[in-house]
């Protein structure tokens, strides 16, 4: 199962969760097929690092660029987030727009909105 956040439409989270080791390529991939409905192409895998504001390390691991889609085509930029801090981890994916425009600005956007979904509404 597949759910949307509702507070952004572009990100997109997957409720399989792995656990104790990360989600190999395949994984995100079938994972970001189901989510957007199409063939995802590997475009490139990136290496990010990212620090909070504390100076601890909030993310370091691979972000994949995947192309969805026939031309014009839609980028997508996957990766795996830990989840109650263990060793559960679930796929999110984000689609390229104005704001989330890079694999970094896609882990900021990943991170915040996983605060936010935490967060109570009321």
């Amino acid at each position: 199962m597949i759910f949307l956040v509702v507070c952004a439409p572009y990100y997109l989270v997957s409720d399989v969760r792995w656990e104790g080791r990360m989600p190999d390529l395949a994984d995100v991939q079938n994972a970001v097929e189901r989510m957007h409905n199409g063939t995802a192409t590997l475009v490139q895998s990136v290496s990010v690092r990212e620090t909070g504001a504390d100076g601890k390390v909030v993310w370091d691991g691979l972000i994949r660029v995947f192309e969805i889609g026939t031309p014009p085509s839609i980028r997508i930029y996957a990766g795996a987030l830990p989840v109650e801090g263990g060793q559960t981890r679930r796929i999110f994916a984000l689609r390229h727009t104005d704001k989330v425009h890079s694999p970094v600005a896609a882990v900021r956007a990943a991170i915040a909105m996983e605060d936010r979904r935490k967060r109570p509404l009321f």
